[in-house]
């Protein structure tokens, strides 16, 4: 999925030029923000672009459940004393951080 500028159009605007409004979405792969009194209600984006969000949130999901399941192998075998060292749960965050998650 392609970074894009963000668009803003009126629910009024978007109703009357929907067919500008897809094509953006479509073809420009920008996502349109619809605004109601000129707040944020809506988002049109491709189905393409959906479907990497989608994936992008699948992946996330499962790396959360990697993640607490690393933290209760850890709960239920502490480490012995030792210097503070990283443990692998932190250096999985800092890559999430990393990675812009």
């Amino acid at each position: 999925m392609r970074q894009a500028r963000q668009a803003a159009v009126s629910a009024t605007e978007a109703k009357n030029r929907f067919a500008d409004v897809l094509g953006r979405a479509i073809y420009g792969h920008e996502p349109v923000i619809v605004e109601k009194k000129g707040k944020p209600v809506a988002v049109v984006i491709s189905f393409q672009d959906f479907q990497a969000l989608k994936k992008k949130d699948t992946v996330a999901s499962g790396m959360d459940l990697f993640l607490s399941t690393v933290k209760k192998i850890h709960e239920r075998f502490p480490a012995r004393k030792r210097k503070k060292e990283k443990t692998s749960v932190d250096l999985l965050r800092e890559i999430r951080l990393e990675a812009g998650r």
